[in-house]
């Protein structure tokens, strides 16, 4: 398993490593991934258009991929749930398609200073199966954006200038916006928390090129502890509680 990963890690980056651009004050990249190795290049081809689009009017090489994982689990009163969020190695359907992000990130950072600013926003589709509302699996579907905005800095930008690397450190925070949901009880977006969420990222960035290794932090619960829905029962979800963090790895073509 280690040697397919690690096969799969050198081609992904061999991929985005074939262009070259001069560094410049702007990064820009639609990007799209999957909870699901397998499914990461179907869901990156569209965002790879859009980036190709963007090649075109700017008349620079943009591109960006991107390798995550997500951690979910929730526990009642302390008591492991039994979660059915589909396998990161599988092929059956609810593993390609258990939790699929699109978005699109801009930034600015003037080419000698070693600070810059970003603005970005996901869409994000997630489904999964547990035993929570009743004693059989219950399937929920959530539909979120989450709108955020971060800090990048590169302390030593004079080093990329002389076409050497520099570290890269990425700091920022979103909101998570539910849309619509399907879920046991009916399909009403309030069995979901909603909330902020942080994101720290550390990796290289060379004259064309960053590559960043992140963590995100959720802040909130994934459940609404204090919903309640219209059969009359009262908060089924008051006792739940989550733990959810993801961790990345992101490729992009900076200009």
């Amino acid at each position: 398993m280690k040697k397919k990963l690690l096969t799969f890690l050198s081609a992904f980056l061999l991929m985005f490593c074939q262009q070259t651009a001069k560094a410049g004050d702007f990064f820009v990249n639609c990007y799209g991934y999957s909870n699901n190795l397998w499914s990461t290049f179907f869901f990156q081809l569209p965002a790879d258009l859009i980036n190709a689009i963007f090649a075109e009017l700017s008349e620079e090489p943009i591109g960006a991929g991107a390798l995550t994982y997500e951690f979910l689990s929730f526990n009642d009163n302390g008591q492991a749930i039994d979660v059915k969020k589909g396998n990161y190695f599988g092929f059956k359907a609810r593993d390609l398609f258990s939790n699929i992000e699109y978005g699109l990130k801009f930034g600015y950072q003037p080419r000698m200073l070693p600070f810059g600013v970003y603005v970005k926003c996901g869409y994000n589709l997630r489904q999964f199966r547990a035993q929570i509302c009743e004693n059989d699996y219950s399937k929920y579907l959530l539909q979120s954006i989450n709108p955020g905005l971060g800090v990048r800095i590169s302390p030593f930008m004079t080093l990329v200038e002389e076409g050497k690397t520099s570290p890269i450190f990425e700091i920022g925070a979103a909101y998570v916006c539910n849309l619509s949901c399907k879920a046991p009880y009916e399909d009403d977006k309030n069995h979901f928390g909603e909330g902020l969420t942080s994101d720290f990222g550390v990796g290289i960035r060379g004259e064309s090129y960053s590559l960043i290794l992140g963590a995100q932090l959720f802040h909130y619960n994934y459940f609404n502890q204090d919903y309640t829905p219209d059969n009359g029962r009262t908060f089924p979800y008051a006792n739940i509680k989550s733990k959810r963090f993801g961790v990345s790895l992101t490729f992009n073509i900076d200009f």
